[in-house]
């Protein structure tokens, strides 16, 4: 008999379909295993399209009270459903937890109901969240460094699951799962017949402030009808109305409001339908990716492609060309210009290219003139999704560090409880030459020796910092120095090793990942946590020299290419 394995992933419904590589990769590796998933009861009906789950239960906090807060919520009613939700899973004995929910409630949830194997997001008994594999520790840190961060949600829920890694896994959806009896009568009502171009159009997003103006949807609309004949069809949901009729109310041509008036299972079937979906960063995006359909997706304020932009080849993701995106979660902007940024023309364009299999830009005067365009494709050299720009804009200092820090993570995650086994020469330079050359124009050599200079000095400071805490970790473990005193030092390393990393940009995701770590660290004495405090600041001092070197090395590989101004 198979493993009996339990998925959490309480999150909305895009997240749910970008686990399902992570899903695949799990089954493939445990053939036999039954897999169970715990998912949101408002989103989980997702969950019944993806291909590995063979059983979906639901989680429904909000029956006790609205989350909007009008109602007040019946707290011992919550309590008893948790507990018997808990209870009720515990019975049945998982084998393993693959916990993909990053909420407490989530991390409790794992812990109460047990395995003998339990990943991702757990707890304490104490109530305190635990994070046990690194990638997933990467995932709640990258937030501040997100214009330095290259991995897709994906990538990161594949590794963070520890599902097989060998680059073939992809978002899975199976549309058979839904019925499709009566859909071939649905498109004619509709005047959709077979041969038309259909055209999808998402205008809705789950934040208002990530909605492009229905207004340009419209104007986007109304060329590709005229110029490609092509049917035009709105989705979204019921609270999504309004804004389908404003983008109706603007058009010339006629369209097919679905707005509202889809279950999933229609909606996936229409998804397959369409010759291209132009959409915000949606739901709807995810099942069209899923689905292999041509995408045109438009990214605004704190949504960003490298994160959660389309896991497929050939998709086409604007976003504004604009110092202040991606903004943060918490941000309210007063004048959201990055909306007003990308044109109609810009996306009428993007939507040519993608109909006709086009890979260049066209020269058009004033296309894209502060819009960054980016083509998805898989990378050649570790195989997770790529983001590839196709506007040749001048090297910024982020893009230097974000294509240093990709290959450089992947080798320092590798080596999280091993630290000896990272390697502090770097392999990978050459790469990250090749990248950028291939991808923008040089900027002044000036500028690029002077990212490099400070990174390099701040490097050696981490190092060192890092080195010294090493040390009175390990005489601390060995019972070799004063508990008091050597907590005392380590504090003031670790005050030191945060500031390097606030005051130097290319250094804050090695010092996020270390603060992360040393708030993950376990061990039943004070032994124990000195053992573990010891591996992390090793691994951290081979990082920030693997840091340090491969940059010093695509800084001379840049200089022997000629790639400055």
């Amino acid at each position: 008999m198979g493993e009996n394995i339990l998925i959490i992933n309480l999150t909305r419904m895009g997240d749910l379909i970008q686990t399902s590589p992570a899903i695949a990769g799990i089954v493939r590796q445990r053939p036999g295993a039954r897999v169970t998933m715990l998912a949101n009861a408002k989103f989980a009906a997702t969950a019944r399209f993806i291909p590995g789950v063979d059983e979906l239960l639901t989680f429904d906090p909000h029956q006790f009270g609205s989350p909007d807060g009008v109602d007040e919520v019946d707290v011992l009613a919550m309590y008893d459903y948790l507990d018997g939700l808990a209870a009720g899973l515990a019975a049945r004995r998982f084998d393993r937890i693959i916990n993909l929910s990053h909420s407490k409630a989530s991390a409790m949830l794992a812990l109460l109901i047990g395995a003998p194997d339990i990943r991702g997001f757990g707890a304490t008994q104490r109530g305190e969240r635990m994070i046990r594999d690194p990638w997933l520790i990467y995932f709640t840190a990258l937030l501040a460094f997100r214009k330095l961060n290259r991995f897709n949600l994906v990538d990161l829920y594949l590794r963070g699951s520890g599902a097989v890694q060998d680059g073939s896994l992809r978002l899975a959806l199976d549309p058979a799962r839904a019925p499709s009896d009566g859909f071939t009568r649905t498109l004619a009502a509709h005047g959709v017949r077979e041969g038309d171009m259909v055209i999808g159009i998402q205008a809705g997003a789950s934040r208002e402030d990530r909605r492009w103006d229905p207004r340009s949807f419209a104007a986007v609309a109304d060329r590709l009808a005229r110029e490609r004949g092509a049917k035009i069809v709105l989705f979204g949901a019921p609270s999504e109305k309004k804004l389908g009729d404003q983008v109706v109310g603007a058009m010339t041509a006629p369209a097919i409001s679905l707005i509202g008036r889809t279950g999933l299972g229609e909606l996936v079937h229409w998804a397959k339908r369409l010759d291209l979906l132009i959409t915000n960063d949606t739901g709807t995006m995810h099942i069209a990716a899923a689905l292999g359909r041509s995408i045109v997706a438009l990214f605004f304020v704190h949504a960003r492609a490298e994160e959660t932009g389309p896991y497929c080849e050939n998709a086409l993701v604007l976003q504004a060309d604009i110092e202040c995106a991606p903004c943060t979660h918490q941000t309210v902007c007063g004048h959201m210009t990055c909306l007003r940024l990308i044109t109609p023309d810009d996306v009428v364009a993007a939507s040519l290219m993608a109909l006709d299999g086009k890979k260049d830009l066209p020269a058009a005067p004033g296309l894209f003139a502060r819009t960054l365009v980016y083509r998805s494709a898989f990378n050649f050299h570790d195989r997770m999704i790529d983001f590839v720009p196709i506007r040749y804009v001048e090297l910024r200092k982020e893009e230097l560090f974000a294509y240093l820090y990709r290959p450089l993570m992947i080798r320092a995650l590798e080596a999280w409880d091993g630290p000896e086994r990272m390697p502090v020469e770097s392999d990978f330079h050459g790469r990250v030459v090749e990248e950028l050359t291939a991808r923008f124009a040089p900027p002044p050599r000036s500028a690029l020796d002077m990212w490099t200079a400070r990174a390099l000095e701040g490097a050696s400071e981490m190092a060192a910092a890092a080195a010294e805490c090493e040390r009175l970790a390990a005489a601390l473990a060995a019972g070799n120095a004063a508990a008091q005193q050597t907590a005392r030092a380590l504090d003031e390393l670790d005050a030191r090793i945060a500031t390097l990393g606030a005051t130097h940009e290319g250094l804050t995701p090695l010092a996020m990942l270390y603060r992360r770590r040393v708030e993950n660290l376990e061990g039943a004495t004070q032994v124990e946590l000195a053992r573990s405090a010891a591996r992390a600041h090793g691994w951290l001092r081979r990082a920030a020299l693997l840091l340090g070197g491969a940059l010093g090395k695509v800084n001379e590989g840049l200089r022997r290419a000629g790639f400055a101004k």
